[in-house]
């Protein structure tokens, strides 16, 4: 026999012992799962609710909250339906990411389960089943990925990969990320019918009289003198239960804020703890939305911003301030004092003799261009998946009201 035939026999033979070891690991595995419908699968970017947007053609008392919707950046939500007699585990979904930084191939797993998220329904964000689909957010992307392929397996108990499926797409752009620079402390000039109060005690204490002081030049410096001759009092006749409420106006909408106040002549009056909100939108007026049997802040859109400040100013005309607070990437315009109580126990009020505002300058930065060389970045906007610098100053203009 030549050779030319033995190396031949060996090589049916090696191919004959491979064929037989993957029919006995098929076997062993099982057959297929049962396929996903292409047809069902989709892919777009995340939708979550930005705010709750009041105005005058959409007040609570003639219509619902008008709730505004934002493509998240920086994902992707894949969403199929579950097969009739799906007999699969999990499902696989795998992409590779080819960017001038990051090249990998990701991986990531989906259950048969159906999928909960979030939606607006009875004018009210909710977790609702997504009946009879499942979905999963992959997240980590960046645009400047460009279109990316997801590809889908569904995988059974014991391991038996079934018919891969794929669809093409592509993340938003990140939103662009704020820093607040702390030495650029503005106080704001807030005007008499830019305040108001859900407690006003009308025999006394009008809330002018909270922002009555007088602004001063001291060697060349603009320094805000109080008036603690006056003061602006909360009701203390027929009194209702805290938490009240003090909102201002701002000149134009801020990302951080701190504020400061001095108490009345009688320190027992002066606050204790005050939660701080910030909302886009405000009508004036403290009712609850409809449905509601409170009123709530976030009846406005409004978020809570830092953590509860505590204050131990207990003398008359004392002094007290809260640290700076970041609103994240979304401005405010109306800045709310929510306050739970005040030092002494029994009352359900505040008095106060001056409060200040104060907002920061920020610094934008875009986290799509994080690590790349100015050359690098030349070449992503020529293609189209960076902004360019003339579309990143139009969005810091639109956040900030400019």
């Amino acid at each position: 026999m030549s050779i030319m035939n033995k190396k031949i026999i060996l090589a049916l033979a090696f191919l004959g012992l491979a064929f037989s070891a993957s029919c006995k690991k098929k076997a062993e595995v099982g057959p297929a799962p049962v396929s996903i419908d292409q047809s069902t699968l989709t892919a777009e970017p995340l939708k979550v609710v930005k705010s709750i947007v009041y105005n005058k053609s959409n007040p609570w008392k003639e219509g619902s909250p008008l709730y505004h919707l934002v493509e998240k950046g920086g994902s992707v939500v894949l969403r199929w339906a579950i097969p009739e007699g799906a007999d699969y585990e999990r499902v696989e979904v795998k992409y590779a990411i080819n960017d001038v930084l990051v090249k990998e191939d990701r991986m990531r797993y989906a259950s048969v389960y159906e999928s909960k998220y979030e939606t607006l329904e009875d004018d009210k964000a909710k977790k609702v089943l997504d009946l009879g689909h499942t979905r999963i957010v992959v997240d980590n992307l960046k645009a400047r990925y460009g279109e990316i392929t997801f590809f889908l397996t569904p995988i059974s108990s014991t391991g038996a990969r079934g018919e891969t499926i794929s669809i093409k797409s592509s993340a938003k752009a990140l939103a662009l990320a704020p820093e607040l620079k702390k030495d650029t402390r503005i106080r704001e000039d807030i005007k008499a019918d830019e305040i108001w109060t859900d407690s006003q005690e009308e025999t006394e204490g009008p809330l002018k009289d909270l922002i009555d002081g007088s602004e001063k030049t001291i060697d060349g410096k603009k320094v805000w003198e109080p008036n603690t001759g006056t003061y602006f009092h909360m009701k203390w006749n027929g009194p209702t239960e805290f938490p009240h409420y003090i909102v201002v106006k701002l000149d134009k909408p801020a990302i951080g804020v701190s504020f400061d106040y001095i108490g009345r002549d009688k320190g027992n009056d002066n606050p204790k703890h005050v939660q701080v909100w910030g909302s886009q939108n405000f009508n004036g007026k403290f009712e609850p939305a409809d449905g509601s049997d409170k009123f709530n802040p976030s009846d406005f859109g409004a978020k809570a911003v830092g953590g509860e400040q505590t204050f131990t100013a207990e003398k008359a005309l004392a002094k007290g301030s809260s640290e700076l607070l970041a609103l994240g990437d979304e401005p405010a315009t109306y800045i709310w004092l929510q306050f739970k109580d005040c030092m002494e126990k029994k009352n359900k009020w505040i008095a106060l003799s001056n409060l200040n505002i104060y907002t920061y300058e920020v610094v934008w930065t875009d986290p799509e261009r994080d690590g790349l060389s100015q050359a690098q970045i030349d070449e992503l906007v020529a293609k189209g998946l960076l902004r360019s610098d003339a579309e990143i100053e139009k969005i810091k203009q639109g956040l900030l009201g400019e």
